[in-house]
């Protein structure tokens, strides 16, 4: 329990690697005797060993490692479900719709939400409600339903303040975020996210800090402020590199070499975007994967 809750911990603020040697140990240890551990569900709401895979799951991700963190959440709702333990099954598939929504995959991760609220719903798991929910409206939004979507967002967003949740505020703004982009609404947009920016910082969740920091970066973009955007866009792969959150830094490269163009983008291609993409390699299909070739192959070609 100690390396699990450590290891969770340090996933929030943004400490990755950290993060994971903790929960690896404790899924070693776990599976040293499971025995051990069998109906402990019930006291303590949770399951270890699919809480453990559930953090490392979006850790994995997060470090750019986006089909073994696709893997862990498949294995933590597949062992939740062998258990038969409600509240231990939504608590997976709750996180396991966040990990398809940071892998951009809008289809599975409205799916998963939307199993994970229906069961929140059914069961009265409040803690589950709003994060679901606001995962199924960005979902929504990126599937082509925007003012269902925002509404969805808006809603979840209401229910996750409703219970005085501390921990995944900015992710959850964020969100909104995104949906107040998506119809245009770049004033509430911007008031968004800098409540965003200022409760990680007041609080220390900064595991999403370099997609805010992004976001930031598009929305001075969108308005006109192309120098502050650029600012924006640099800041938020330097986090990214300190965290060693790749996928967030392969996103955020992309994003800072579509914005610049001219004589200085072709620096930028091979010395920012490049590197990164590179450690991925060409044969990784994950959406960023994908735009960040795009971006490289669009480049070389002008």
């Amino acid at each position: 329990m100690g390396h699990r809750l450590l290891g969770g911990t340090l996933f929030l603020t943004g400490e990755l690697a950290a993060a994971r040697r903790r929960l690896e140990e404790a899924l070693s240890l776990y599976e040293q005797d499971p025995s051990l551990y069998q109906g402990m569900q019930a006291l303590y709401a949770q399951d270890h060993k699919s809480t453990v895979l559930c953090y490392l799951a979006l850790t994995l991700t997060l470090l750019g490692e986006i089909d073994a963190g696709l893997r862990a959440g498949e294995t933590s709702v597949a062992h939740s479900q062998v258990l038969g333990d409600p509240h231990t099954v939504n608590y997976s598939l709750c996180f396991l719709a966040a990990v398809h929504h940071i892998r951009r995959d809008g289809e599975q991760a409205l799916r998963r939400a939307t199993e994970s609220l229906e069961m929140a719903r059914e069961q009265g798991f409040a803690n589950w409600i709003g994060v679901s929910q606001m995962i199924r409206g960005e979902s929504l939004m990126s599937n082509g339903a925007c003012e269902e979507g925002l509404k969805e967002i808006t809603l979840g967003m209401q229910a996750h303040s409703g219970i005085e949740a501390a921990a995944y505020q900015p992710f959850g703004i964020s969100l909104l975020v995104r949906g107040l982009l998506a119809v245009s609404r770049l004033a509430d947009a911007s008031g968004a996210l800098s409540r965003a920016l200022a409760i990680s910082e007041r609080t220390g969740d900064r595991f999403y800090l370099p997609e805010l920091l992004r976001l930031k970066g598009e929305l001075l973009a969108r308005n006109g402020k192309l120098a502050q955007a650029e600012d924006a866009l640099r800041a938020a792969i330097e986090v990214a590199r300190q965290q060693g959150a790749r996928l967030f830094e392969l996103r955020s490269a992309a994003s800072l070499c579509k914005l610049v163009r001219g004589p200085h983008q072709a620096a930028l291609l091979r010395e920012v975007l490049e590197p990164v993409y590179r450690w991925f390699g060409p044969d990784v299909q994950a959406r960023d994967v994908q735009e960040a070739r795009t971006v490289l192959e669009d480049g070389k070609a002008a």
